[in-house]
């Protein structure tokens, strides 16, 4: 390993976010350790098609790239953007993947930024999984207007003093009011 490539690593690894460095054919040439932690990669992933890294169900069906909705993919359309010279920040996006053998829709913001490595062009990709926010904010519905959450049919009350008024709520899983009621006893669990 170079000096320059050390380097390279110990500033990939400083980032938080799952980051990969893909060449123009999206085929990724260096990882950091967050991606190596969230999708189990090691030297074997080198080489590989981003999709097949990010275990994207297109990748199964017929290869990374070769299904008609990959024209669509977010991540694809970022590494091109990039190596066009654009700078892509934080697109947010949906994909399909497969985690435990079992498909799963994610909420992903993808970013992606042109790189010079050794002389040639390469791109960061920087991949975020906010699929928990966007979940919770599917909980909590609320008005792109005013930011009040309906808290019942025609009940809207800000999300602030709603979070205040139901923290114990938020904080775990209990049982409500009227299920406590029927099964006859007087506390949550």
């Amino acid at each position: 390993m170079t000096a320059g490539t050390e380097l390279l690593q110990q500033v990939l690894d400083a980032f938080p976010a799952l980051s990969l460095l893909v060449e123009d054919d999206v085929s990724v040439v260096a990882f950091n350790t967050a991606a190596s932690r969230a999708l189990s990669l090691d030297e074997r992933s080198l080489r590989q098609l981003t999709g097949n890294v990010l275990f994207c169900v297109n990748a199964f069906e017929g290869g990374c790239g070769q299904t008609r909705k990959c024209r669509n993919c977010d991540v694809r359309l970022s590494i091109s953007a990039a190596y066009s010279g654009e700078v892509v920040e934080r697109r947010r996006t949906r994909m399909r993947l497969r985690v435990d053998g079992k498909e799963r829709d994610f909420y992903l913001l993808v970013s992606a930024a042109p790189f010079e490595l050794g002389g040639a062009l390469r791109v960061l990709l920087v991949i975020e999984n906010i699929t928990e926010l966007v979940v919770l904010r599917d909980l909590l519905p609320e008005c792109p207007r005013c930011r009040r959450r309906r808290d019942e049919p025609d009940y809207w009350q800000r999300v602030d003093g709603y979070i205040t008024e139901h923290v114990d709520e938020l904080a775990g899983q209990q049982v409500c009011q009227r299920c406590t009621a029927e099964l006859g006893h007087g506390g949550g669990s």
